[in-house]
């Protein structure tokens, strides 16, 4: 799988500070002898949340945990770990025509310590029915490229705040594609995330 099928950027973004996105992970994935770039979620102490589209297919993929520079592998507080295809789990319903049930697991081959910069998601209480967060703002986090002329992925972990758009209001945008399953963001304010941005948190 080509590596531009996967890159996006978040765009008009700004640089978070260390600890300040302390679930985020970065993926470094291998295809063969090409490789990808995607987002995820740590949930837990061994386990990445991440978009089916990423993996599918991936040998191998080392995480990059508590990280802000990508490029600095000194970086204070960065982990960065290995784990093999064995350890990526797709959702059994995955469809790439569709896009439905776009969401995989990876394992760690170790569990990871928490601290100040690494630190699981929190995830929002059920209350008997789930949110649409129609109206809500929302964080979009990932190292994915700063503009359309970008040729490799932001070092520096930039993020922005943009409000989850009407489901439809998305849907005619996306005619077809999108379903009560999925969330939309808007990016009237010129705040975007695309395609590269791929399995990165939106919390």
């Amino acid at each position: 799988m080509p590596l531009e099928e996967l890159e996006g950027r978040i765009t008009n973004g700004e640089l978070a500070k260390p600890g300040q996105f302390a679930y985020q992970a970065g993926l470094s994935l291998v295809f063969g002898s090409s490789g990808a770039w995607c987002g995820g979620t740590l949930i837990s102490d061994r386990w990445i949340l991440t978009a089916a589209h990423c993996t599918d297919g991936a040998d191998g993929v080392t995480v990059y945990l508590g990280a802000i520079d990508i490029k600095d592998d000194k970086e204070k507080g960065q982990q960065r770990m290995y784990t093999s295809k064995s350890n990526i789990v797709i959702h059994a319903d995955w469809d790439p025509s569709t896009l439905s049930n776009d969401i995989s697991l990876i394992k760690l081959p170790v569990a990871v310590e928490f601290n100040d910069r690494i630190q699981p998601a929190a995830l929002p209480k059920m209350d008997g029915h789930y949110s649409t967060y129609e109206g809500d703002m929302v964080w979009a986090s990932s190292w994915g490229k700063d503009s359309d002329k970008a040729t490799t992925v932001s070092q520096f972990l930039p993020y922005i705040e943009v409000p989850v758009m009407k489901q439809s209001t998305c849907k005619t945008y996306y005619l077809g594609v999108v379903t009560d399953k999925m969330i939309c963001i808007s990016t009237s304010g010129k705040k975007s995330t695309c395609n590269g941005d791929s399995g990165g948190p939106l919390v």
